[in-house]
């Protein structure tokens, strides 16, 4: 089932401005005597005109010609598609590819590996929404991070990379780093990348899992990018809400969800800076997503619910919900692949 954004945006990647009908309008500071009636008919004609255009207009994503951006949404819609496991994989000639370096000794609940399904199938509902050209592919890194023809093969293809991890020690774990050790002299210009991780807690060094990947990354030619200023980090432990060690939150879920939509953006226009601009508008994510559509409402973290008690349940790697995710996961490259 394909989802409409709020805001006016539909499957077919247009959108209509959803603020001037919320927005109130400033109160002028004429009088009403001091408006005559001929006057009052010009003003009247040319607010309907205006309102006209404004609720009209529909710019193509990547049409030709100048492009104006498309405020972002205030209101997301949520997403309800992703949760179907009958979804047609999404498909395309630009690939997004997500690799999880993350083995979870500790917990063993997989933390980073179901925070990257979170990320992959939010990206997938949203080029299904939007009927985008991506493909999307995720590799579980940590079944193949110390051979060396294998990690190079993994890194080859795609336009953006994404990897994963989980902190240890306040860092990035062993696989992280072997991982980078292996992908020395693999040149990555071209290609965009960027990096999630998950904590224990707030201040327990995830945000140098994702820093230590991401200058790992720009060290091989890649061009990082982050949703705006914030690092992907999920801190699931040593917090009050949710109470459940392993939890994600439904505002967990709408940060990889805005985290998804950039991603979709870098994809497909980042070397277009006014192709990026509007489809960022289109997709409802921007850098300033702390003024423009935080915090989200009640309503659409609700509808973040089916996702989240799907991931949650794939805490127990014995159950049938990580099964089934891990069942969507790429086989690893052939070895000796190169």
């Amino acid at each position: 089932m394909v989802v409409p954004l709020a805001g006016g945006a539909n499957s077919a990647g247009t959108a209509c401005d959803a603020h001037g009908v919320n927005e109130r309008t400033r109160i002028s500071a004429r009088t009403p005597a001091d408006v005559t009636p001929s006057r009052a008919l010009r003003l009247g004609l040319v607010g309907v005109w205006l309102v006209a255009i404004s609720a009209c207009t529909t710019p193509a994503v990547t049409g030709p010609g100048s492009a104006t951006a498309a405020a972002p949404a205030r209101t997301q819609a949520a997403p309800i598609s992703v949760v179907s496991r009958s979804a047609t994989p999404a498909d395309g000639p630009v690939e997004v590819r997500l690799i999880c370096l993350a083995p979870s000794p500790y917990s063993h609940r997989h933390d980073a590996l179901r925070a990257g399904f979170g990320i992959y199938l939010l990206l997938q509902n949203v080029i299904l929404e939007q009927r985008l050209p991506i493909r999307l592919s995720y590799y579980d890194g940590s079944a193949f991070y110390d051979d060396r023809a294998r990690v190079a093969a993994v890194l080859k293809g795609p336009r953006v990379i994404v990897v994963g991890g989980s902190t240890w020690s306040q860092g990035p774990s062993f696989e992280v780093r072997r991982f980078f050790e292996l992908a020395g002299g693999q040149y990555l210009g071209g290609v965009s990348a960027t990096a999630w991780a998950t904590a224990g807690g707030a201040h327990t060094g995830g945000e140098e899992v994702v820093s230590g990947i991401l200058r790992s990354l720009m060290g091989m030619g890649a061009q990082a990018f982050t949703l705006g200023q914030k690092y992907m980090v999920f801190t699931t432990d040593e917090r009050l809400d949710p109470p459940v060690a392993g939890a994600f939150s439904t505002l967990d879920l709408w940060y990889m969800d805005q985290f998804a939509r950039t991603i979709a953006v870098v994809a497909l226009a980042s070397n277009d800076r006014a192709a990026s601009e509007k489809l960022a508008g289109v997709l409802g994510t921007s850098p300033y997503y702390f003024m423009t559509n935080y915090p989200p409402d009640a309503a659409v973290l609700r509808g973040y619910g089916s996702l989240q008690q799907r991931l949650n349940a794939a805490a127990d790697p014995n159950s049938d919900a990580y099964k089934q995710l891990v069942a969507l996961l790429a086989a690893p490259p052939p070895a000796g692949a190169n």
